[in-house]
């Protein structure tokens, strides 16, 4: 019981985060010196037709990977906590044939639907020869799923996350000098060369730990069913975001410009996707700790109940910086001529706030196993997502897009909430409501005073702001981790 306590308490939450936030901060600034010099050497235009590529070859690979990267971590922590060697390397067998099973399905869905891909993104067929070129791509994400999902259950992350950091290195070498010579015409060879370097990574973490074995037969097939069935809900929602997604840029592309889905997707960037490093542990940590107790109502109550409040803790006091510091990141980030996209990202972190309440309810019904809940959600956010940025862009373009993503982000929070609570008897304690009442208030007035125009006062009260929310923040932590 006290083990349990530990593990499911406030400073383990913190000390988890601590220990990836270090690594992920380093991901993230090279990931961010790889944008600022992309963006100055092909500009938005450039930036554009490498999201469109992306966000087609994500879709192809969750397809392709029938939640393998979600059941696979399930399936291995299972035989690594049970210290059963023949158990573990029978999984870990089994895991890596149906991964090179679905990358090979998925490269060749990329070439059979290059044509598709092409007229659906672009609206030409011109980059059909590019899409098949990036193939293989689809088939080392499958494998470095798989690859991740074993060190995922076998508790070697940080491993990764080192070899991650290499690897980013490495790609940055190789592909700048691409980029600088060759421009636009360096986009699919760069791609590739970055999906290689990142299967390369974890293969070499993890072929190092489990080593290869070749006595792969049809029965991993059959043993592999059962997980594949597991990771069907977790695919479905996972196309059905991707290719929402798609849809998205796709419509921004043929409503406005690849100039406008630059934008959009710089901004992206900087919102969501970055912010999303801040709840990664909750794939790594926080979803085999709520699976293990997702019979125990109460136990599950505190454990989502308590990931809410540190979640609020640390992304509030960093999102009132990030709106205040914006105009000065953005130009440092990317370059000048992505200026515009200042406020939308500013409006838009009130959809990270949100998100940091909504996304440990969502994982109630995926570690309970109630797949047809956990889909159904997924479908509302996606239909909301694209009616959100289709009306945001008739509302006030890209200013628009931020603003109807964030009530977007309100209403799925709403909705949410009311169905775990229904459904599973999830609770959302006072300390939960009292720490939104904490931070909400302080990244409302941070951005309010983006309004303000004068550089003093501007300043002025947003060090004030970023002080206060901080020492609150700070103070709360303390009290908590100190029970």
């Amino acid at each position: 019981m006290k083990q349990q306590e530990k593990t499911n308490g406030y400073a383990h939450i913190l000390k988890y985060m601590g220990v990836f936030g270090s690594v992920q901060g380093m991901t993230i600034g090279l990931g961010i010196i790889r944008n600022k010099l992309v963006a100055v050497l092909i500009g938005p235009a450039g930036v554009g037709i490498i999201s469109l590529f992306n966000s087609a070859i994500t879709l192809l690979t969750n397809t392709a990977n029938m939640g393998l990267g979600v059941s696979g971590v399930r399936n291995v922590s299972e035989a690594y906590e049970a210290y059963d060697a023949r158990r573990m390397a029978t999984v870990v067998d089994m895991l890596r044939f149906c991964t090179l099973l679905t990358g090979l399905v998925g490269m060749a869905l990329c070439l059979l639907l290059s044509m598709v891909l092409s007229k659906a993104t672009f609206s030409d067929d011109e980059h059909m020869v590019d899409f098949m070129l990036l193939s293989p791509v689809v088939a080392l994400s499958c494998i470095t799923v798989g690859e991740t999902a074993i060190l995922k259950g076998a508790r070697m992350l940080r491993r990764l996350a080192q070899l991650t950091i290499v690897g980013l290195v490495v790609t940055i070498l190789i592909t700048i000098p691409l980029y600088y010579f060759y421009r636009e015409r360096a986009i699919v060879p760069s791609l590739l060369v970055a999906a290689v370097v990142q299967t390369c990574a974890t293969v070499l973490c993890s072929y190092r730990a489990f080593p290869l074995r070749l006595n792969w037969d049809m029965r991993h097939v059959r043993s592999g069913s059962a997980m594949i069935k597991l990771g069907l809900a977790f695919t479905l929602a996972g196309i059905l975001g991707n290719g929402a997604d798609l849809f998205v840029r796709s419509f921004l592309n043929n409503a406005a410009s690849l100039q406008t889905v630059g934008l959009y997707n710089a901004g992206y960037m900087l919102s969501v996707v970055y912010a999303s490093t801040l709840f990664s542990a909750l794939e790594a940590d926080f979803f085999p700790r709520i699976s293990a107790v997702n019979q125990l109502q109460y136990t599950t109550n505190v454990l989502v109940n308590r990931q809410i409040e540190v979640g609020l803790l640390i992304v509030g006091p960093l999102l009132v910086v990030f709106v205040l510091a914006l105009p000065l990141l953005v130009p440092l980030l990317y370059s000048s001529a992505f200026a515009g996209v200042v406020p939308m990202v500013q409006v838009l972190s009130f959809n990270i706030f949100f998100r940091a309440i909504s996304l440990p309810l969502e994982y109630i019904a995926l570690a309970k196993g109630d797949s047809r809940t956990y889909l159904l959600l997924e479908v509302v956010y996606d239909v909301a997502f694209v009616v959100a940025v289709i009306g945001g862009m008739q509302l006030g373009e890209l200013w628009g897009v931020g603003l109807c993503l964030s009530v977007m982000g309100l209403f799925n929070l709403v909705l949410v909430a009311c169905v775990v609570q229904k459904r599973f008897g999830y609770c959302m304690r006072r300390s939960v409501f009292r720490n939104i009442g904490l931070q909400l208030p302080w990244l409302m007035l941070a951005y309010a005073t983006t309004f303000v125009h004068n550089m003093s006062v501007y300043c002025l009260v947003g060090l004030a702001l970023v002080g206060i929310s901080s020492y609150l923040s700070v103070g709360a932590l303390r009290k908590k981790t100190r029970r």
